[in-house]
């Protein structure tokens, strides 16, 4: 349990925008809320708990989840996250 992703659900997805980190990235999912991992050495880029995330939309034609952030986090500079996923259910 001292490990940052145990108990994590790790799902492969593409991020849709830009950043220095790449677009390939893994969304966590764990019972304290969300997490941006590099695929390449699983380092956790950013963690979201439930409390700050405003709502999460899911694209009923595509394969396209929006992940969109409580306006008052101050530890982000998005609000807003798009990404495209073949394991959206």
């Amino acid at each position: 349990m001292q490990y940052p992703l145990y108990g994590t659900t790790m799902f492969n997805v593409t991020y849709r925008g830009y950043w220095s980190y790449g677009n390939q990235l893994i969304l966590g999912i764990n019972c304290d809320g969300l997490m941006l991992i590099k695929p390449d050495d699983k380092f956790v880029l950013s963690e979201y708990r439930y409390q700050d995330v405003e709502s999460i939309m899911l694209d009923p034609s595509d394969s396209f989840i929006t992940l969109s952030l409580l306006r008052h986090n101050p530890d982000s500079s998005h609000k807003c996250f798009v990404f495209e996923t073949p394991q959206k259910k």
